[in-house]
């Protein structure tokens, strides 16, 4: 995460947004957010990305991989 915060300081606000669920089937973590929780846990489609990994941090940086593509950070 320092990485994300020299970048961008506004990156740290945005961290308490997201949610991390580990799935024991697939075995890997999903990072997505707060607002997307409802779809993700019910297998709706999702109105943000979700980034996929098998850590944590691995999730987080496909996250913020994803968004920056779209625009949003």
């Amino acid at each position: 995460m320092d990485r994300l915060l020299e970048v961008n300081p506004e990156a740290g606000k945005k961290l308490y947004s997201l949610l991390f669920h580990y799935n024991c089937y697939k075995e890997k973590w999903a990072c997505f957010r707060n607002e997307d929780k409802v779809n993700y846990f019910n297998g709706s489609d999702s109105l943000y990305p979700i980034g996929t990994g098998e850590t944590t941090k691995e999730s987080y940086d496909d996250y913020f991989e994803k968004t920056d593509n779209l625009g949003e950070n």
